[in-house]
């Protein structure tokens, strides 16, 4: 689970499922006192948080937005190593049926592994500092969150936990493939954006990867 830090204290995290917001926190029904009030005021704390552009309280739920700077920063992250490796460090037989099952986890690693080398033939390198979007999509935010809980996800070292995240991860993905370009079109430039997209692929085909990996199947070049 992921979490924002406020003041010294962690505020747990859960990936928003509707709307414009990036996450949703039930941490007030935890709280003394009435759920909805501490809703509130939490909700009023984590609007100064730098890496907050919005935040309301629905009952004794947050929902928080997130800044494009606070959602790309997991990219750097993950390309430069973030991401730990399989609890046991071996690597482990997976029968047909997890082959099946984890099938378009493993199609997306490969999709994702191909719009890196046609990028790179087009000209564009991944910007591995923290990169920046002009504006981000739906998609864009939808990726970048998911893809922010794979590290904790690999860490649980919990097969059923990391299968059900790369499959999130994967769906997120395709969406994102279909409604994005990390190449420019005929003479367009080359520009920021193109690198920053590239950065957020490669970081997603790692991500996957590594679940592949944790759960015993190969991640593919090509499927």
């Amino acid at each position: 689970m992921a979490a924002l830090d406020l003041r010294g204290a962690k505020v747990p995290l859960r990936a928003a499922t509707r709307g414009s917001a990036d996450w949703h926190t039930d941490v007030a029904r935890t709280l003394p006192g009435d759920p909805a009030a501490s809703a509130e005021q939490l909700a009023a704390a984590l609007r100064r948080h730098p890496d907050v552009r919005e935040c309301d309280a629905h009952g004794p739920t947050v929902s928080i937005g997130l800044t494009v700077a606070s959602l790309v920063r997991v990219v750097p992250e993950i390309l430069l190593g973030g991401l730990p490796a399989p609890a046991d460090g071996t690597p482990r037989a997976a029968g047909p049926e997890l082959v099946q099952r984890l099938h378009p986890v493993r199609f997306a690693h490969a999709r994702a592994r191909s719009v890196s080398r046609s990028a790179r033939e087009h000209g564009v390198r991944p910007d591995t500092a923290e990169g920046s979007l002009d504006e981000a999509t739906a998609a864009d935010r939808r990726l970048l969150t998911t893809l922010a809980g794979a590290p904790a996800v690999l860490r649980s070292g919990r097969d059923r936990t990391i299968q059900a995240h790369a499959r999130g991860l994967s769906s997120a993905f395709q969406a994102w493939f279909a409604a994005t370009r990390t190449s420019p079109r005929g003479l367009e430039e080359i520009t920021s954006t193109h690198r920053t997209r590239l950065a957020i692929n490669d970081a997603v085909a790692l991500a996957l990867a590594a679940e592949l990996t944790a759960v015993g199947l190969d991640a593919p070049e090509h499927l």
